[in-house]
């Protein structure tokens, strides 16, 4: 299929009203044309949010003129992301990934091969799996074709969860912290040296495998929280539920050794922070109700100086001073706990 069959078809769904075709198309082509990860991501977050809204009509808990509205967003991400693919297709962007390594040659490329359903095997990569749901993930494999030393430096995992749950009285704007983060490292100088891992709508259920299956070095959690824990879905019912603190830290202590900091742009999250820190180096949380702007100037100017190679310490800083200048409220809400005692 050519980029120009693509657009007209995939826009061709989304008029008639059937974005879910269409964003099937989108898998499917991104994969195939090997467009990179960042992509692979933004398709699977616009399935994830299409798939809660069939969820909720199913349910009958959305009001129809919500329901619209909703729908009306989704298709509108839905054709900025296929102009997006079409842009990447056409100028190829610098290597950055958001959900694992990057190929260090694009001579792989020769070696990967359609399995099933949507399905690509890369030969010559270290062991991943990407799951875009409906059967559609990208595996891949070591080749043992070569014993040479992979040379490629590790990279700096960031995994960045969000929850949002509709029966909170004060929606946040957690997707635009999530934008705003990921763009901050995309141009960062060493951009290369992060790989962004990002879930939204994240159940209890999923810390557990998400930990297991990415390893990451950085939890950031963006969301609702109260002084007895933080906020996500619960597993049967979607509804918000409070984590316990205690259970959660006892969670990180199973992998204190890849992780290197938490930060919980939550409100009141520093009695949770305080709990997170006998196993992880490195906490960051708020000691009070944190206004949504504030927290989101304070997260994109964190990853501002990481990105920059500066150290998490330095970053707070700067991120508390970000607050300052742009003259908003706020800046003595974050706190910054180190256990010096670790890594």
């Amino acid at each position: 299929m050519t980029p120009e069959e693509f657009s007209r078809e995939a826009k061709r769904y989304v008029a008639i009203g059937k974005v879910e075709p269409a964003i099937k198309l989108m898998k499917i082509y991104v994969i195939e044309k090997q467009l990179g990860n960042t992509l692979i991501n933004d398709v699977a977050l616009l399935q994830s949010k299409y798939n809660e809204l069939v969820r909720k009509e199913m349910r009958g808990v959305m009001r129809t003129s919500e329901g619209f509205i909703v729908k009306a967003q989704i298709n509108a991400s839905a054709i900025t992301l296929i102009d997006q693919i079409m842009e990447e297709q056409q100028n190829p962007s610098p290597s950055f990934s958001t959900s694992g390594r990057e190929q260090e040659s694009s001579s792989t490329k020769d070696n990967a091969k359609i399995q099933g359903q949507g399905n690509i095997v890369f030969q010559n990569l270290p062991n991943a799996q990407i799951n875009l749901g409906n059967n559609n993930t990208i595996n891949t494999a070591p080749s043992n074709t070569s014993n040479a030393p992979s040379t490629q430096q590790k990279k700096t995992k960031i995994l960045f969860l969000s929850a949002n749950p509709q029966n909170e009285t004060n929606p946040l704007r957690l997707d635009t912290e999530m934008r705003d983060v990921e763009l901050e490292l995309k141009r960062a100088k060493n951009r290369d040296d992060f790989s962004l891992i990002k879930r939204t709508a994240v159940r209890i259920s999923d810390l557990q495998d998400l930990l297991l299956n990415e390893s990451p070095n950085f939890i950031h959690f963006a969301g609702h929280g109260y002084e007895e824990g933080i906020v996500l879905y619960n597993n049967r019912t979607d509804e918000e539920q409070i984590v316990n603190s205690q259970a959660l830290a006892d969670l990180f202590e199973l992998f204190a050794e890849d992780l290197e900091c938490v930060f919980l742009n939550s409100c009141y999250s520093e009695e949770q922070a305080k709990l997170i820190l006998e196993y992880v180096p490195h906490v960051i949380g708020m000691n009070e109700e944190i206004p949504d702007d504030t927290a989101i100037v304070f997260a994109t100017t964190f990853y501002k100086g990481i990105g920059a190679g500066r150290s998490i310490g330095f970053s707070f800083k700067l991120a508390k001073n970000a607050i300052d200048l742009e003259d908003i409220d706020g800046s003595a809400i974050p706190v910054h706990l180190h256990n010096d005692k670790l890594k």
